[in-house]
């Protein structure tokens, strides 16, 4: 068995972000204190945004006031005092319950003072103006302090010195000139929903919005929960996502809920944001319309932590800086929140290794490391490093700590090269481990004693000890010694290579019991007490047993003195019983065979007992593999697992030398047809018509030579290659 790594590096695949969720500024109890941080107090915070600098700015409802903070936290007043109505600098300024908010390039601050009914703009420098509203609550177009609104909410710029204007009470988009101050509705008239162009389109309390780089226009519809689009040009208004009931649901589309959505922003990827007020979420929107919830657990209450475990209580107004982090107004804890999107750590792979490698099987060990995040792994594998179109599925891991385990790749063929790399998978994205190759076992037979009169295995070695009570007796075909007789003792011997673990086998055997014992009679067994691989019947069941719990009995009835040929298969996953050449028994079994010193037993107990087998054997045969039926039953009928009939001979020949190293002679009467070599799993492996035939570019084995004379006359021989 080969193993090597083509690579040495871990290749992560793919990355994404996770979102933590923290107070930034505000105590929780509802005031008014320019402070850092928690010690500063805001009223009912609803609209909020940034500038370039990273400074946030909040529409504090209840205090009347615009209030800035610095990246550090730093909470001071840009403009504001007490409710009511004045242009002025700082706190000569009055507003009545602003709500919407948004920052040029320059610094300047726009707001929509709801109460006021007007737009207002405020300067770096705190200068307080009025760009348009009467003061008067009403529709009318028209420039400057001749225009009028309704409770004016969101606000949003374009890259063309225009400012979009939700204008709630009157149900209407309404588009302001910064550059002479006319302003015009755009969208929406009465109270309703209807998707349609300009003024034919209806809303219902739309409350945000916010203009992409194309123009376009996307509104939080808010008693309508919807978001709504508005294409340049013609105005055409949309649905872009939402179904329309209150209810919370992510998905595509209107597949999605909302319940009661108010802020909205976009990122640079022209993703969206949503304060999902009313569902006490956080919702992100990809540019497909595909839903889903960046933060909050969705519980009215107060908790910072990750995404899914933090929660608010009404999330109006969003913003994002630069860095992609953001900032919620949440209104009703009183505090600022930040989301900080920080990268989350992909799964980390090690300690790989390739173990228990057979000729159809192998096991590929590993450790990962999650990183605090749900993992899953899966074993790609296949002929090539560059095409490894199979699969098998891993085990999975959580937590911090490193957890370590294994997987099995099953139904290879043998003596192959398979290259594999181990991939694994959490919300932070894939791993994938470096490349690995191993090569599988040849099929080979383990052992093979024919107890000819002899205790050794067809090469001559590995003989069964210990046989007091043992003898030869006349096999199955009536020859003299030529199987092994057990009298109530029993014997083992040393075999290395045995199946252990889960590994596949197949050990085939021919028995019959001369007195029946009436409790159990063990066949054969190997491996400890507790984890070993035998056989045994009962007069009423047979049983090929293994460790606890995968014990295959079937109902059967045993005779004395009928030779019955028993053949036991296991593929790593299901166990098999053959008799005389037939499927008997069948389940899906767990092996876990434990090596006890190479020891296989014959007539004796898992802890070596004996009286439990007074019979004979014959024709021992252990497998790395699990024939198929085919095989078996040319193993019943022919001794050898090729379909070719060998128990035709009628032809006097003599092979030497036998074990042989390289040229294996041949003598017979007359001139020979063919001669063909079969290997142990029927297949020709040599053909020749001479008498002097050089045999060593065949593998050390066991080989069946079929040899046909010139008058069709033919005999089989065993030979043995060393």
């Amino acid at each position: 068995m080969k193993t090597r790594l083509l690579l040495f590096l871990l290749v992560a695949t793919s990355f994404v972000k996770a979102q933590t969720v923290s107070t930034f500024a505000g105590s929780g109890v509802p005031g008014f204190v320019n402070a850092t941080g928690v010690a500063a107090q805001f009223g009912l915070s609803l609209g909020i945004a940034t500038d370039v600098s990273g400074n946030v700015y909040v529409c504090d409802a209840d205090n009347h006031r615009i209030r800035k903070i610095t990246p550090a936290g730093v909470v001071t007043t840009l403009a504001g005092s007490t409710q009511g109505f004045a242009d002025g600098t700082g706190a000569a300024a009055q507003f009545n319950f602003p709500q919407g908010i948004v920052v040029d390039a320059s610094g300047n601050v726009y707001v929509a003072d709801y109460n006021n009914h007007r737009i207002r703009r405020i300067t770096p420098a705190g200068v307080v103006t009025t760009l348009a509203g009467s003061g008067v609550p009403g529709s009318a177009d028209g420039t400057g302090v001749a225009a009028q609104f309704d409770q004016p909410t969101g606000l949003a710029l374009d890259t063309t010195g225009k400012l979009y204007i939700a204008d709630r009470g009157n149900n209407r988009i309404r588009m302001l000139w910064l550059t002479n101050g006319g302003v015009q509705t755009i969208a929406g008239s009465t109270m309703g929903y209807t998707d349609a162009a300009g003024t034919l389109a209806q809303f219902n309390r739309p409350q945000g919005l916010v203009v992409d780089a194309s123009g376009n226009i996307y509104v939080s519809d808010t008693n309508n929960n919807r978001i709504r689009k508005i294409t340049p040009g013609f105005y055409e208004v949309t649905t872009f996502a939402g179904g329309g009931s209150f209810d919370f649901a992510d998905g595509t589309g209107t597949a999605a809920l909302f319940g009661g959505p108010w802020g909205i922003i976009q990122d640079t990827a022209g993703n969206f944001y949503v304060g999902d007020t009313g569902n006490n979420r956080i919702r992100k929107i990809t540019p497909a319309a595909e839903v889903t919830t960046l933060a909050g657990s969705g519980t009215f209450g107060y908790a910072d932590g990750n995404n899914d475990s933090a929660e608010f209580k009404y999330p109006y107004g969003i913003a994002i800086n630069s860095s992609g982090d953001f900032y919620v107004a949440d209104a009703y804890n009183y505090r600022i929140r930040k989301i900080t999107m920080t990268a989350l750590i992909g799964p980390t792979i090690s300690g790989v290794s390739v173990s228990s490698v057979t000729s159809n099987s192998a096991t590929i060990s590993y450790s990962l490391f999650a990183n605090n995040e749900a993992t899953t792994s899966v074993i790609n594998y296949g002929l090539s490093s560059g095409a490894l179109s199979s699969q098998a599925t891993g085990f999975s891991a959580n937590g911090s700590l490193a957890t370590s385990g294994s997987a099995q790749i099953q139904g290879l063929s043998s003596n192959t090269t398979y290259y594999y790399q181990i991939e694994a998978s959490n919300s932070a994205g894939t791993t994938t481990s470096a490349i690995g190759s191993f090569t599988t076992t040849a099929l080979v037979v383990i052992a093979e004693y024919n107890f000819d009169n002899t205790y050794n295995n067809i090469l001559g070695t590995n003989p069964f000890q210990a046989n007091a009570g043992t003898s030869f007796t006349t096999d199955r075909h009536g020859n003299i010694s030529g199987a092994l007789n057990i009298n109530n003792q029993g014997t083992f011997a040393t075999i290395l290579g045995l199946p252990y673990n889960s590994t596949s086998r197949t050990i085939s055997v021919w028995a019959k019991t001369n007195v029946l014992n009436a409790t159990i009679n063990y066949v054969f067994h190997y491996g400890n007490s507790a984890n070993g691989n035998g056989l045994a019947f009962r007069p009423t069941t047979t049983l090929y047993f293994a460790n606890a719990g995968a014990n295959l009995e079937t109902a059967d009835t045993n005779t004395n003195n009928t030779w019955i040929h028993y053949v036991c298969t296991y593929d790593g996953t299901t166990a098999k019983v053959y008799k005389n050449g037939v499927l008997f028994s069948s389940g899906v079994k767990a092996f876990n065979t434990i090596n006890n010193l190479n020891y296989f037993k014959l007539g004796l107990t898992e802890s070596n007992g004996y009286n439990y087998f007074n019979g004979a054997i014959d024709d021992l045969k252990i497998y790395n593999w699990a024939l198929n039926a085919t095989e078996i039953s040319s193993l019943y009928t022919n001794n050898t697992l090729t379909s070719e009939n060998f128990n035709l001979n009628n032809l006097e020949v003599a092979l030497y030398p036998n074990p042989v190293n390289d040229i294996l002679n041949i003598e017979t009467a007359l001139d020979i047809q063919t001669v063909e070599f079969y290997n142990i799993q029927g297949q020709k492996v040599l053909s020749s018509n001479q008498k002097q035939i050089n045999v060593s570019d065949l593998a050390a084995g066991m080989y069946m030579v079929r040899i046909q004379d010139a008058d069709n006359n033919i005999a089989t021989k065993k030979i043995v290659i060393k």
